[in-house]
């Protein structure tokens, strides 16, 4: 199973991160970034490149001992799908400062109902602290497909399916956790798809737009034989985490980001 960052094109994986990969990353998304609001004593920097590559960095520096501890490093997608849905409750993880969920009734055309999907948020002037539960939002969220399986087309994964699934089906799969995650079960028909470069690492992978249950998401998968295999019209069942872009819904510009 692919790494969250293996699907945006960063060489990290649970197993085996090199601390240069790791600098040099940084180094390239702190010097091109735009810096974003962070408490006292941490930097945080929001990086996209010109393929849709965006990543959100949080470090502590120790000046003294000449240290950087890297409290957030997420990956995602700046796609142009979009989204609209209403918030149901806002969550943040008890262990990091800077990882924050949104529980969301997705609403597709002009639907007054729809169907929940729990997603990390990454958004400049989101903030924790917020309620904004009933609110409507516009979104762009991202897929990150860290096992995928292909089909050739409707035809090919109704006769081998691994089980009585939809052609378009968007299942939630981890909020039954303790603490929730944001993960998904998806299946849906590629309508595009592309071969895309991380200019900070080089790295490729590939993003496919995903034309799913409730509607369309940007799917970014890491550049493998599997991956080799998405073309336009095929059927793709992922095993996703999903992270969002708050694009509109906030109650006012310039909030923090991050708690202050």
């Amino acid at each position: 199973m692919a790494s969250h960052f293996e699907c945006l094109g960063f060489p990290f994986t649970p197993e085996s991160t090199r601390e240069e990969d790791m600098a040099r990353t940084l180094e390239a998304m702190f010097q091109d970034g735009r810096a974003v609001a962070a408490p006292t004593g941490f930097h945080a920097v929001e990086w996209t490149d010109d393929d849709g590559t965006c990543a959100y960095a949080v470090v502590r520096m120790d000046r003294d001992a000449g240290t950087l501890d890297v409290q957030d490093l997420t990956p995602l997608y700046a796609g142009e799908t979009r989204q609209r849905g209403r918030v149901l409750r806002a969550m943040h993880d008890e262990q990091s400062s800077f990882t924050d969920y949104l529980h969301v009734e997705m609403l597709e055309g002009d639907a007054e109902s729809g169907h929940p999907i729990f997603m990390e948020m990454k958004a400049p002037g989101f903030s924790r602290n917020m309620d904004l539960r009933g609110d409507e939002v516009l979104l762009q969220t991202t897929l990150l497909g860290q096992k995928i399986q292909v089909f050739a087309n409707e035809a090919d994964f109704v006769e081998r399916r691994p089980e009585d699934l939809e052609t378009r089906s968007f299942t939630p799969t981890g909020l039954m956790g303790t603490p929730p995650q944001a993960k998904a079960r998806v299946s849906g028909i590629v309508t595009s798809t592309t071969v895309r470069t991380n200019a900070a690492t080089g790295g490729t992978y590939r993003h496919a737009v995903l034309d799913t249950f409730g509607g369309t998401y940007d799917l970014v998968v890491a550049d493998d034989d599997d991956a080799a295999c998405l073309v336009e019209g095929c059927v793709v069942l992922a095993e996703c985490y999903v992270i969002g872009r708050l694009l509109q819904g906030l109650p006012a510009e310039g909030s923090p980001s991050y708690p202050v």
